[in-house]
């Protein structure tokens, strides 16, 4: 696919009367590139003068360069984890040496000159457009402006994770001396000073009445399914990001609840809601003979899981490419060695997981099944049945077949092909090494996890568990079984912007309504819903509530390779010890109802109400002395007298019954109150999560970062020191994934090492 094609066919927005010949052509006319130094500047290149269509050849022009960035984003946030290996004897030197985290100054990927390529670019535009301008009523170029702006925090949070604290300039470069001065000047801005700025700068759009609305669009055309608004990031999207990692920094938990509304208002935006998709990989059956997948749908060409996707060319000779498929996937030009394998700590992970079966065919049908831990009963499924122990995404993930066939006629070829499918797109034939035209920055399934991560730093493990476990809907809110009083009116607090929310299901006129109006427990009733897991199996597979077009199907994160993580009492949020403190809690009793009688002459409720029996509303009153007026009776047949007569004792039983009730559910709910239980359900919470975005998004460039986030995390709230000299892992990971190949003690490449990228001086 030809990329500069498709650009080239783009007509310009109405009012600019122009066509985009082409991205790679048009686009160095209005930037200013760099060479070997991060800030030079070459002048004869440099246009300040936009005109109106300009303007749309200069915002392309800035996704032209991030096309540099789409390799290095990933390796540079997986390769150096622990999830893959790296093969020494089939690997560039510069890929090792990120496997090694021992990274050279000239390393390929250490290059932050094509960083400030892009902010440079951006400054030149956010300088000289006229963002007064306005059409129709509306600020013409404010798509564009936001997202120069993106796209230029977005570079700046990469450079403060990849290098720790790096130059900051928000002004255009046109001259050398200008880059002389800011590289003698030695001055740099941490990752605190860089957030602090952006998160300034970005802070009105998330104000904005409109979402996706501020990204560029350009019309219909697609590329491999991908609207232009694809190519954009979107602003609620980075502030988010950009809150939850300076709350993992500086321990601020105003951060923390500032990322989980705007991560909120992305996903519930009206008429743009965005759930956890129900793609999984599960067993339909209680023995292993069945199993079903859609996992993949979440990486296919155009999937609604991307939030923002940096587009690529396919060809080398039409522009820039990505090397993604040959590091992860066998190709004719690595001799199907890929550079990278996964790692057996992310098998460890996957086996780790206990896969949980509902058995539910009838109400006197069911059972909850866990699946073997013994991979010998898989061997069926092939060569990689072992990855069916546990949870099966990584199983759905990597796929091999034989290649004994070309080995017989090339001995130096892999006599096996190995595919990460996430860069394949599920496709095992890719011998012409047909590079991948995208590459992900952003999945919103990843920033649900991201959601649980904030939720639980900020006090609310409760709801971060529901993420993972059922998804979020209106049932699960209201649900004080799985989401507190407490923590329900603490969500209450969290207030969305830029939006109108409200549940149908309230009365407009109630307390709750007000309360809960425009807040994070908000999740339309009418938009959203859970699988309805108390009806019996169709063909396998549980049904929905409602098949409306409009509805969509939240599932919890874990279930999309674990089962019915609902009623998995192996994945839980309290432990054996703290259930063991809870007090029993009887039956709920069923209310009495007031007796009615058919053919009174005089309506019975009234009578009740008439003689103190009940109140207005029909709640019977505990008073009833002289409630019991026998002269009313006459106008009663018998049956009515009797059944009046037994109520007041019926009614007695009930209180106590529900006194009983209620006095064991508030001693349960002010003991998981403490602070003390509060911590630890957050600290197991969070391990859960950790686990959840390397099962999730394995391979994709996510695990070093989210690694270091926790261990900032850790730093901010006292329990670890956060040494940006010194990686340390989480004790957990050690002590529950210590194995290596299942015999010695896990080996890594990350201990004891930098954090952050040794800087270049120029």
């Amino acid at each position: 696919m030809k990329l500069k094609n498709i650009i080239g066919s783009l007509k310009a927005r109405k009012g600019i009367g122009v066509m985009m010949s082409s991205v790679i052509l048009s686009s160095s006319c209005f930037v200013c590139t760099s060479c070997e130094d991060m800030f030079t500047a070459e002048n004869h290149l440099v246009t300040t003068d936009l005109a109106p269509q300009d303007t749309v050849f200069h915002t392309m022009g800035i996704v032209k360069r991030m096309q540099k960035l789409a390799t290095r984003t990933i390796l540079l946030g997986e390769v150096r984890a622990d999830l893959v290996t790296v093969n020494p004897d089939v690997a560039s030197a510069d890929v090792q040496q990120l496997g090694n985290n021992e990274v050279a100054l000239d390393n390929a990927y250490n290059k932050p000159a094509d960083y400030y390529d892009v902010i440079n670019n951006c400054n030149i535009y956010l300088a000289h457009v006229d963002s007064t301008i306005k059409t129709h009523g509306k600020y013409m170029y404010e798509r564009e402006i936001c997202a120069a702006k993106t796209f230029r925090a977005w570079c700046y949070l990469e450079l403060a994770k990849i290098y720790g604290a790096v130059p900051f300039v928000t002004e255009p470069i046109l001259s050398s001396e200008t880059s002389e001065e800011i590289i003698a000047s030695g001055k740099k801005a941490d990752i605190t000073e860089i957030l602090n700025y952006f998160i300034k700068d970005l802070d009105a759009y998330a104000d904005k009445d409109y979402n996706d609305g501020l990204r560029p669009k350009y019309g219909k055309v697609d590329y491999e399914k991908l609207t232009f608004d694809n190519f954009f990031i979107p602003a609620r999207v980075l502030l988010a990001e950009m809150h939850l990692w300076r709350g993992s920094y500086t321990g601020n938990r105003q951060d923390y609840l500032d990322a989980i509304g705007l991560y909120h208002d992305y996903f519930c935006f009206k008429n743009e809601e965005r759930p956890v998709r129900n793609y999984m990989v599960e067993w339909r059956d209680k023995i292993g003979n069945n199993m079903y997948t859609s996992y993949m749908n979440s990486f296919s060409s155009g999937s609604s899981d991307y939030a923002m996707v940096i587009p690529c060319d396919t060809v080398e000779y039409y522009g820039t490419t990505n090397d993604l498929r040959k590091i992860f996937c066998s190709q004719y030009s690595n001799n199907y060695y890929p550079w990278v394998n996964m790692s057996q700590r992310i098998k460890d992970i996957s086996a780790g997981q206990d896969y949980c079966y509902y058995y539910y065919y009838s109400s006197s049908l069911r059972d909850t099944v866990y699946y073997s831990k013994d991979p010998n009963e898989y061997e069926k499924w092939g060569s990689s049945a072992s990855l069916l122990v546990g949870d099966l995404r990584l199983y759905d993930v990597y796929y091999s077949t034989s290649n004994k066939e070309t080995r017989r006629y090339h001995s130096e070829v892999n006599d096996v092909r190995e595919f990460i499918s996430k860069w394949s797109e599920g496709n095992s034939s890719l011998k012409d090494d047909k590079k991948s035209f995208y590459v992900p920055l952003y999945r919103n399934t990843i920033l649900y996890l991201h959601m649980a991560e904030a939720l639980n730093r900020a006090g609310f493990p409760e709801t971060a568990f529901a993420v993972l476990s059922r998804g979020l809907t209106y049932d699960v809110m209201n649900n004080r079984n799985i989401i507190s009083q407490r923590e329900f009116d603490g969500l209450c607090e969290i207030k969305s912007r830029g939006l109108t929310l409200q549940e149908n299901n309230y009365d407009e006129k109630s307390e709750i309504f007000t309360k809960t109006r425009n807040s994070f427990v908000i999740w339309p009733s009418n938009v959203f819903q859970n699988y309805n897991k108390l009806s019996p199996r169709v063909e396998g597979a549980f049904t929905v509530p409602s098949k409306e077009s409009g509805m969509m199907t939240q599932i919890g994160v874990h279930s999309r390779g674990s089962g019915d993580t609902e009623v998995n009492e192996k994945y839980y949020l309290d432990d054996a010890a703290t259930k063991e403190r809870l007090v029993a809690v009887p039956a709920k009793p069923a209310v009495v109802p007031i007796p009615k009688q058919p053919g009174a002459l005089l309506e019975y409720t009234d009578w009740l109400i008439a003689t103190g029996c009940v109140d207005k509303d029909g709640k019977p009153v505990d008073n009833r002395t002289n409630s019991m007026r026998y002269d009313n009776y006459k106008v009663l047949n018998a049956d009515s007298v009797n059944r009046c007569a037994e109520y007041p004792a019926l009614y007695d039983q009930y209180q106590k019954d529900s006194s009983a009730y209620e006095k064991a559910i508030e001693t349960n709910v002010k003991y998981l109150a403490q602070d003390d239980i509060i911590r630890k359900r957050q600290a197991h919470v969070a391990k859960l999560i950790l686990d959840e975005e390397a099962l999730e998004g394995c391979f994709e460039g996510y695990r070093f970062y989210d690694i270091m986030r926790y261990q900032m995390q850790e730093a901010s709230e006292g329990r670890e020191g956060f040494n940006p000299n010194a990686i340390t892992l989480p004790k957990y990971i050690t002590e529950q994934y210590p194995t290596f190949k299942g015999a010695t003690p896990w080996k890594d490449n990350m201990t004891g090492k930098s954090w952050y990228l040794p800087l270049p001086k120029r």
